[in-house]
Formats: structure tokens, C-alpha cells, sequence
């Protein structure tokens, strides 16, 4: 029979130097072991611990979702960085950029709520300055001033010449009828259905447009057919309104006696204009 001697971590003073006393065992019978490990967890293991206890498909996705985020992280950088650049780079401040910023605030009249009226703001100061440039042009003394504007007014006086419109009335309209389509206006005036008018009217719209340069008549354009982009259609409208805003033409709660005096005298205007062409009043 075997023997062991049984090891204590303390060893006792009076038998350090005693001869070994061994407990007698059987050696059928196997000395149990008891192994209990443990493993300290610490804070710089925690992501360790948690990333080898998953599977290899959620490994593959944790490392795909820092790589997106990174990826975002790095294009918001970027993006932020070309928005400074061109937040700078936009705002134009040379002396031409200036100067025509100040003549487009100038034209502007501020005092009116854009929200109330946006057209006045934009037009308002344009109409006072036409009526500006009018007075300008129909003086008679044109002594003092410049070679340039001294011109103007001339070109402007010879093509108001009321006297000599007086007189010509509407004969340079009539020689126009005569010389282009080859009848006089008051045929044009009573056409009817039985001559070619559809060929006649393409015909004046190609004689204003080509030789006077004028389409405000019979205002004529080609574009893009609107179901099938690949043909081109010519498109005539009809004439554009004569008022500056489309507010003459509406009834309004605010200004509608004075927008309604303004309507009443362009329609006698309209009317006189038809009557001296040969037009009976009806």
C-alpha cells in the first residue's frame, strides 16, 4: 500500500523538522479534486465577452452597421464643409453686384407689405418713372440738354406727330391692306366664311412677325407637343390684355369703383378705335 503525505499551504513550526506523518489511502480509491474557477470580469473584457458570445452573422452585421456609421459620419463632414464654401462663394460682393443690387432695391417701393401687394412693389415706381420719361421726351425746349437725349425727343416728336395722324387717319393702314393682302379694309372687315380667312390670317401673322418683327397681335410660338415631346406644334394665342395687372379686370372689395372706371374707359377706347377702322357701333 501506497502512501501520500497530505501539503498544507501553513506549515506548523513544531512539526516543520518532524518526520512526515502521510494519511494511509487506498490507491483504488481516487483523491477528488474540486475545481471551481472564476473568472474576473473586467470593464475592458465587457465588449470582448459580448462580441465572441455572438454568432457569426451578427458579428458580420455589428461590423457593417460601424462601417455605415462611419461612412455617414465621414459625408456629413464633408457636406457641411462644401456648404461653408459655398455659402461663402455665393454671396457676390464686387462693385457691379452692388451697384445693381442698388438699382433693383432703389426701383422698389419698401413701404408697401409685399404680402398685401406684390406688384406695386415691383411696378409701382416703374409706372411714376414712365410718366417720367414722357414729360421728358414731350418737352419743347430741348436746348439744355445732352446731344443724346436731344435725339430721343426728336425721334420721339416725329413719331407723335399729332398733326400729320390727323390728317392720314387711317390711310396707312388701308395702303398696308391693299399693298400685303391685296383687299381693302372694309373687305377684311365684312369676310366671311366663304373666302379663304384662315389662309389670309396665317398670312398677316407671317407678314407682322417676319417683316415688322411684331407679334403682340397674334402672339404666335413653337413648342413641344404637350403628349408627345418628340413633335413640335406653333401655338397662336390670343391677344394679350392691354391693362398692366389682371386686378382692372376682376371685381375687388378694395378699389373696385376705380378699376371699374378704368374698364369702362378702355372699352371706349376700344370702341372709338373699331369705329374709325369702319366698324359700326352696335
Amino acid at each position: 500500500m501506497n502512501g501520500y503525505r497530505h501539503f498544507d499551504n501553513e506549515i506548523d513550526l513544531n512539526i516543520r523538522n518532524s518526520a512526515a506523518i502521510l494519511p494511509i489511502t487506498d490507491i483504488d480509491e481516487p483523491y477528488k479534486l474540486e475545481f471551481n474557477p472564476q473568472i474576473s470580469i473586467y470593464s475592458s473584457n465587457k465588449f470582448k465577452i459580448f462580441f465572441l458570445h455572438r454568432t457569426l452573422l451578427e458579428r458580420c452585421l455589428l461590423f457593417l452597421t460601424c462601417l455605415l456609421l462611419i461612412i455617414l459620419i465621414i459625408l456629413i463632414i464633408i457636406y457641411y464643409s462644401h456648404t461653408k464654401e459655398n455659402l461663402k462663394n455665393s454671396i457676390c460682393l464686387s462693385s457691379s453686384c452692388i451697384q445693381v443690387s442698388y438699382e433693383i432695391s432703389s426701383g422698389m417701393n419698401q413701404t408697401i407689405d409685399p404680402c398685401h401687394s406684390s406688384w406695386s412693389i415691383l411696378h409701382e415706381l416703374t409706372q411714376k418713372n414712365i410718366i417720367i420719361l414722357k414729360n421728358l421726351l414731350e418737352q419743347t425746349s430741348i436746348s439744355l440738354v445732352t446731344n443724346a437725349e436731344k435725339q430721343a425727343i426728336e425721334y420721339y416728336q416725329s413719331c407723335m406727330n399729332i398733326n400729320e395722324t390727323e390728317q392720314l387717319k387711317i390711310e396707312p393702314l388701308e395702303k398696308f391692306f391693299q399693298i400685303n393682302l391685296n383687299f381693302t379694309l372694309n373687305q377684311w372687315i365684312n369676310l366671311d366664311k366663304n373666302q379663304t380667312w384662315q389662309q389670309l390670317f396665317i398670312y398677316l401673322i407671317k407678314i407682322f412677325s417676319n417683316q415688322y418683327e411684331y407679334t403682340n397681335i397674334f402672339p404666335i410660338k413653337i413648342d413641344s407637343d404637350e403628349k408627345n415631346s418628340t413633335w413640335n406644334n406653333i401655338y397662336i394665342d390670343q391677344p394679350e390684355l392691354m391693362l398692366m395687372t389682371r386686378d382692372y379686370y376682376i371685381n375687388s372689395t378694395k378699389d373696385n369703383e376705380k378699376n371699374q372706371n378704368i374698364r369702362e374707359k378702355f372699352s371706349e377706347v376700344g370702341s372709338d378705335i373699331l369705329q374709325l377702322l369702319g366698324f359700326e357701333k352696335k
